[in-house]
């Protein structure tokens, strides 16, 4: 069980200073100055998926991971709604990032890399991420 798992249901009316419009904005512009076109996008440690939903619905292919299955539960319902476009939402520890294929870019908002506590979780947190990023690809964090 995840420590987010009883707090799924309440966090987006936490998190509602979060400006979740604004950072997929700053995003966007970052995936412009990115070395390779960005079509693609993993949101790492995804939570309720906002920003995920917000990219995919500007027409990027998401796809999303949360060790939470809660969190990913709110994020699927948060998602129905997009249809064909919605992200792929995968249960998934950041250290133990597995993907299908590369992808453009990679995310991380808000505070998720801080829940690692140990040093070679982030260690192997990087190297997944860097091992699932197409050539010139970035990691945003």
């Amino acid at each position: 069980m995840s420590r987010y798992d009883g707090l799924a249901g309440s966090y987006d009316a936490m998190m509602t200073d979060a400006v979740y419009v604004k950072r997929a904005d700053w995003l966007e512009r970052l995936f412009r100055k990115s070395a390779i076109p960005v079509k693609s996008v993993l949101d790492l440690a995804c939570g309720t998926g906002t920003i995920a939903c917000l990219l995919a619905e500007r027409g990027y292919q998401v796809i999303a991971t949360d060790a939470s299955e809660e969190m990913l539960t709110q994020a699927m319902l948060k998602a129905a709604v997009l249809e064909e476009c919605a992200p792929v939402f995968l249960q998934q520890e950041m250290p133990k990032l597995r993907l299908l294929e590369p992808v453009d870019a990679a995310i991380s908002t808000i505070d998720s890399l801080n829940y690692l506590t140990r040093e070679r979780d982030i260690r192997e947190t990087f190297k997944r991420v860097y091992r699932w990023l197409k050539d010139g690809g970035a990691f945003i964090f």
